[in-house]
């Protein structure tokens, strides 16, 4: 039961975040245009959207001491970040789904059957890492920049010069779902380490 209500409460603030609504706001607007001037290949564009919205999520809680006054509310932290990323998962998850629609149907391209799910399931991943990544470094900026500078370069080159690794190595939106079992595993491990580190160390 009190995990439920904390699960309620973290979706209502999530809710409440003009930052986090104002980026789902753009990711529903350029999702389209994107997907008629590139097509399905405009994934990554709006994966980087995702990893801003899981930075958002997490990066929140430190605004203005909240995350102490969450503690005291609620002294088990565990649970607290089990129902926070429920709540970000509420929320992606069916954001994801409609991004990818939206550019499936402005592309026009007849690959949707296969493309959507894996794009549905990156976007996804993405804000789930991101908000992991933010829990860790609990530096929203700084977060948002190794993100965005490892998916759009580091990542590229490293498949490039070493086709070897590319298959191990988490994929920011995938058009195919082959990646996705290595992407939910780089997610799984990072969520682990995010709570583990969350759970003992001082807010």
């Amino acid at each position: 039961m009190r995990l439920c209500l904390a699960y309620r409460a973290e979706l209502s603030k999530l809710l409440s975040l003009p930052a986090l609504r104002i980026t789902l706001a753009v990711l529903f607007a350029l999702s389209p245009a994107l997907g008629a001037v590139i097509g399905p290949r405009s994934a990554p564009y709006s994966g980087i959207g995702f990893l801003v919205l899981g930075v958002i999520a997490v990066a929140s809680e430190y605004d203005g001491g909240q995350a102490r006054t969450t503690a005291m509310a609620m002294p088990r932290r565990l649970p607290h970040r089990i129902a926070s990323t429920a709540a970000l998962l509420t929320l992606a998850l069916p954001a994801a789904a409609g991004c990818a629609s939206a550019t499936h149907l402005a592309s026009g391209h007849s690959t949707a059957a296969t493309t959507l799910p894996a794009m549905t399931g990156g976007l996804t991943l993405a804000a789930l890492l991101a908000s992991a990544a933010g829990l860790l470094l609990r530096h929203a900026h700084g977060t948002v920049a190794l993100l965005v500078g490892y998916f759009t370069f580091v990542g590229p080159v490293l498949r490039a010069r070493f086709p070897g690794v590319a298959d191990v190595l988490p994929d920011l939106a995938p058009v195919s779902a082959r990646p996705l079992p290595v992407t939910l595993a780089w997610t799984l491990a990072a969520l682990a380490v995010a709570f583990v580190t969350y759970r003992h160390r001082d807010i």
